[in-house]
């Protein structure tokens, strides 16, 4: 009778957390986001060594309920990539606090090998108890819904052609997005749906403006027409490698005279191997000097209120970014599906969440020489 309890017991922990190195007892919500971790990349120092390091950095600021991985885990998508991977975060040396539960997803180097998908589902059992890892997931933690996405295919963007964002996530993934985003309205009325996916929605953060930017796209659009059903969504995305430093990394809709109007959030999660800024930023080209040891992430946390508050680090140095003006999602912004035609969506549910400051990492400021500008405002 005590196995069959103990047994019955830890399956409840795995149902509830994953395979986290810990738990966070606070009852209120606190979780890390990271991207572009990009095992077998050498540049710089490389995965093995940057990645721990920006690992025990993040964690040292409190213990987290999860740590959300967004896409582009493997350089190559090789079966060695995710060893390393495991590797890494199996050893909780590499942990200043513990973390609840990993989620992990894949990003278009996910996809690259033939074998992608199966390298990444077998690579990663160890952290969903033995069995294959999860393409996609949905979960509530500490009565917020948290949503997972992969990638199917390994395209960059579908700005000129709407083949590759339907590769890249299919109908059926699309559908069952729709599907979570509905449930989590239901089961977590009044509260933001946490969606991580690697490439961005158009029309959105910083390097997801084909007309107005130079360089290549970082984006997709074919989430857009779902997502705009739910103005409580919340999108972490990365790929595009771009700094947390650039106010435009968050975004919440667009001039309501716009026709590339979005009506959710969407947060750019910057990059845990190299930072990059789009052609013409600056003068010293897409990858200042030190550009190879940048590495960055954030922690998002419930604050008494009820509002959710984001904190950007640099996590090589392990310094806050933008420590003067933390963003911040007001509780009172958060609103239901409106089940409605986006064509019709109400502006009134546009509220604005946050204020940003222009904040340039100091590690960039020697190659910016003060010339490096923003548009927070996107047609």
């Amino acid at each position: 009778m005590k196995q069959k309890f103990i047994l019955a017991f830890l399956t409840m922990l795995i149902c509830m957390g994953g395979m986290g190195v810990g738990a966070q007892n606070n009852e209120r919500l606190s979780f890390g986001v990271i991207s572009d971790i990009h095992f077998d990349n050498r540049v710089g120092e490389g995965a093995m060594v940057k990645v721990p390091k920006a690992l025990k950095n993040l964690t040292s600021h409190k213990a987290l309920d999860a740590l959300a991985v967004v896409g582009d885990l493997a350089d190559s998508g090789a079966a060695s990539q995710y060893e390393m991977l495991t590797s890494v975060f199996s050893d909780k040396a590499n942990f200043t606090n513990p973390v609840g539960t990993f989620l992990f997803m894949m990003g278009n180097h996910d996809n690259f090998d033939a074998n992608g998908k199966s390298n990444y589902q077998e690579g990663l059992k160890s952290f969903n108890g033995g069995e294959p890892y999860p393409l996609h997931s949905y979960r509530v933690i500490k009565g917020y819904p948290f949503i997972t996405i992969s990638m199917s295919a390994g395209g960059s963007n579908d700005v000129s052609n709407s083949s590759t964002g339907k590769a890249a996530y299919p109908e059926e993934v699309v559908n069952q997005l729709d599907a979570w985003l509905a449930q989590a309205s239901n089961e977590c009325p009044g509260k933001p749906i946490f969606v991580f996916t690697h490439v961005p929605p158009r029309w959105s953060v910083y390097g997801s403006w084909s007309e107005y930017e130079t360089g290549s796209s970082w984006s997709m659009s074919v989430l857009n027409p779902v997502l705009n059903k739910y103005p409580q969504a919340v999108v972490f995305a990365g790929h595009s490698h771009y700094p947390l430093g650039d106010p435009r990394s968050i975004h919440q809709g667009t001039n309501p005279e716009s026709a590339h109007q979005n009506y959710f959030t969407v947060i750019n999660t910057a990059s845990t191997t190299y930072s990059e800024i789009n052609p013409g930023a600056v003068s010293a080209g897409i990858h200042p000097e030190g550009y190879a040891y940048v590495t960055e992430g954030m922690i998002v946390s419930e604050l008494e209120n009820g509002d959710i508050d984001i904190c950007r680090y640099d996590t090589y140095r392990n310094l806050e970014i933008g420590a003067e003006k933390h963003w911040v999602l007001k509780a009172s912004s958060m609103v239901q599906s409106l089940n409605m035609p986006t064509s019709v969506m109400p502006t009134t549910i546009l509220t604005t969440w946050l204020s940003v400051t222009v904040c340039p990492p100091r590690y960039f400021q020697r190659a910016l020489q003060s010339r490096w500008t923003f548009r927070i405002s996107m047609p």
